[in-house]
């Protein structure tokens, strides 16, 4: 692969992980528009995803519980809340992603935290 495309896949990678981050509440956050937004085609980004080593919707995914479990840090808003804020309508979708990445349920996560830094 050359230089030019490792860097024109490193570039998407970036705007990807931005867009996502910057539109974590949108439930429907959809490849195809952001590849409309930016002028790319999907397999376009599909291709720079996939080099390293991810996929538009593990990508949304990570960085939506990522974020859900700094608001179950940092805020006492409900699990609730912090699903929809953080794009899942439904949330015991958002606490079976949040179970699969961290390995616990939501509520679970934000009781350890209470403990262990109340500890620190």
């Amino acid at each position: 692969m050359n230089t030019a495309t490792l860097n024109a896949y490193r570039l998407i990678y970036d705007q990807v992980g931005a867009y996502i981050s910057a539109n974590l509440e949108i439930d429907e956050l959809k490849l195809d528009d952001y590849c409309v937004i930016h002028g790319v085609s999907r397999r376009q980004v599909q291709r720079a995803l996939k080099y390293r080593g991810t996929t538009w919707r593990s990508m949304l995914t990570s960085r939506r519980v990522r974020h859900g479990a700094t608001l179950l840090r940092e805020t006492r808003h409900s699990v609730k809340d912090i699903a929809r804020r953080v794009g899942y309508r439904d949330p015991a979708s958002f606490s079976e992603a949040f179970r699969i990445q961290y390995g616990q349920l939501p509520h679970a996560y934000r009781s350890y935290r209470e403990v262990h830094d109340a500890r620190t």
